[in-house]
């Protein structure tokens, strides 16, 4: 026993990860409970957070590998993480002490629900027996909570306490586990669960500590608002975003960022004046003159607002000239230009997101203009560049800039990969991704060496939420064809799929392999090739040749994103495989 492998035999190799990966979502039912008061809600919504933190680290230290030798190829290994000899035994009993206290506290807070469960035993057989709807019944068969310390019998009592929740499970419809009867909690059970839920804080910091900074910092900042933000829920997302107030940054941004997206959405389809406040004309946007010409999708330009002085703004625009759309085309997407406006000039928005703050839109006759911010490290007298345009080495941009080390590299691919994600939780399509649409600025030193650790993605034009009800746009396929999956590059319109995630995963590996070769994608294949033929040999490059530059675990992810849209499972292009199959991935491969 090795490393992280530690917790693996106090916790259990088989059945715990079958109970637990179903969606916790246990303060859900409390908010929509009325005889719950708000205190309530909170105070189980933390118990989530912090369970969930317990079973991110469980999954990322090794503890719910099973070695049964039938491990998906296609998946990675959660057990990768490993110390040295020494390390390792100093960490056993630490590790120990720690896991035992947090079984001991969730079995304390299955006690103390039990007090509140609905007791109707009037019959024996469970093909009839009303379905039992308290929290003591929710939180006892759904949370793999156990009495058992740390012992071979710890992996029996896992195992029946699966099978036994999965029987409950087929018998009791999911929303019913999660609705109360209307017996109130004491103030004292409020207290004591309260204090819970402090401690399992307390543990799972201990636990957490022991991860490498790298992998610790993208489970607080992405796997936990992932697995918090499962429904589009408007009271739900109050009471999650006041639950984490304090320290829960990230849960409380990416709410926040989506609660503002779903209400923005609500006010537009009622009335269009509620985006007409970010409509500005076209005058108030002015060339700056002594300035050169921009070789990427955004150009600084000179902004007048209103009264105020001129100032330095960045803009991009996006035509629609030579696109066969509808009056009523070009009102959606003019909407939807407005909402990313509204949402990108929050005072508060996921770091991970990188994107630009918004200020506004303008409009031609045939093109939108997305108007943003300049950041404040950025010097305002040189253009900005594109990630195609250096790894090109075009001389009016990449004049002075060396190729990145290998450790720079990956850091870039990992912070794209989570903006992507984030994109996804907050449920919107970028639809275009690509490395023309990754850009640097310059900093404000003499010679304004580029800030290549603060990568920002444009390219916005035919983004959009994803939901169902949301009509995709079409796009010229001209420009940037090679990155789109070959689903979607057919000729004929009526033959293209609707857009998935999974496209977007595929955009994503080609960007990464462009990373990790730092060569653009139609270099390594002719743009010439049919789509399928395209897109096998930059697999091949990708499973024969990448390795020579980047670490294996690398070339397999990136061969994850471009395969996912040939499997038929929809699992393999969720938001949960994007991060711990991709995300996740990349950050083992800085440690």
């Amino acid at each position: 026993m090795s490393g992280l492998e530690i917790p693996a035999f106090i916790v259990g190799l088989s059945g715990l990860i079958s109970v637990v990966e179903k969606p916790l979502t246990i303060w859900k039912s409390l908010a929509e409970a009325k005889a719950f008061g708000a205190d309530m809600t909170g105070i189980v919504a933390q118990l989530s957070m912090e369970y969930y933190r317990f079973f991110a680290w469980c999954r990322v230290s090794g503890a719910l590998q099973e070695n049964t030798g039938d491990a998906n190829p296609n998946l990675p290994s959660d057990a990768e993480l490993s110390f040295n000899n020494n390390a390792s035994l100093s960490l056993e009993a630490p590790i120990e002490s720690a896991i035992a206290r947090i079984i001991d506290i969730l079995t304390e807070v299955t006690e103390i629900s039990n007090k509140y469960r609905d007791s109707d035993t009037s019959s024996v057989n469970p093909t009839t027996r009303k379905p039992n709807t308290s929290v003591a019944h929710a939180l006892s068969t759904v949370l793999p909570l156990v009495g058992a310390k740390h012992n071979s019998g710890l992996v029996s009592k896992l195992v029946q306490q699966r099978q036994a929740a999965n029987v409950l499970q087929e018998k009791t419809s999911f929303r019913l586990r999660f609705t109360f009867g209307s017996k109130p909690w004491g103030e004292s059970d409020k207290v004591a669960l309260n204090e819970k839920v402090q401690k399992l804080c307390y543990w799972n910091d201990r636990l957490e500590r022991i991860i490498p900074g790298t992998i610790r910092s993208t489970l607080s900042s992405q796997a936990l608002p992932a697995h918090m933000l499962a429904d589009e829920n408007q009271k739900i997302l109050d009471t999650l975003i006041e639950a984490s107030q304090n320290d829960k940054v990230s849960v409380r941004t990416h709410g926040k960022l989506w609660q503002e997206r779903l209400k923005f959405e609500k006010g537009v389809s009622i009335n269009a004046s509620d985006w007409e406040k970010y409509r500005r004309t076209n005058s108030s946007i002015d060339e700056i003159e002594g300035f050169g010409k921009s070789t990427c999708s955004v150009t600084l330009k000179l902004f007048k607002d209103g009264q105020k002085p001129p100032y330095i703004c960045v803009v991009e625009w996006y035509s629609y000239g030579t696109l066969d759309w509808t009056n009523d085309d070009v009102q959606i997407a003019t909407s939807r230009i407005a909402g990313l406006v509204h949402m990108s000039s929050q005072p508060e928005i996921p770091q991970s997101l990188r994107i630009l703050k918004g200020l506004c839109f303008v409009e031609t006759s045939d093109a939108v203009g997305l108007v943003c911010k300049i950041p404040d490290a950025a010097n305002h007298s040189k253009q900005p560049v594109s990630l195609s345009s250096l790894m090109r080495k075009e001389t009016q941009v990449a004049t002075g800039f060396k190729r990145p080390s290998l450790e720079r590299r990956l850091q870039l691919a990992q912070d794209l990969a989570s903006a992507i994600y984030s994109f996804g939780l907050i449920r919107w399509f970028h639809k275009d991704f690509n490395s023309q649409n990754v850009v640097f600025f310059r900093d404000k030193a003499e010679p304004a060496a580029i800030l290549f650790d603060s990568p920002y993605i444009a390219g916005f034009s035919i983004a959009r939420p994803d939901t169902a009800a949301q009509k995709s746009l079409d796009v010229n396929r001209e420009a940037q064809a090679i990155y789109m999956h070959p689903d979607l590059r057919r000729r004929e319109p009526n033959d293209r799929p609707r857009y998935h995630r999974k496209y977007e995963m595929y955009s994503l590996g080609l960007v990464l392999c462009e990373i990790a070769m730092w060569a653009t994608i139609d270099r390594m294949a002719s743009s010439m090739l049919e789509p399928e033929a395209f897109k096998s040999k930059i697999t091949k490059i990708c499973e024969e040749d990448m390795g020579f530059f980047v670490p294996r675990r690398y070339c397999d992810l990136v061969v994850r994103c471009l395969k996912c849209a040939d499997d038929a499972d929809e699992a393999a292009s969720s938001l949960d495989t994007l991060y711990w199959s991709v995300v996740l991935e990349l950050a083992k491969c800085r440690y």
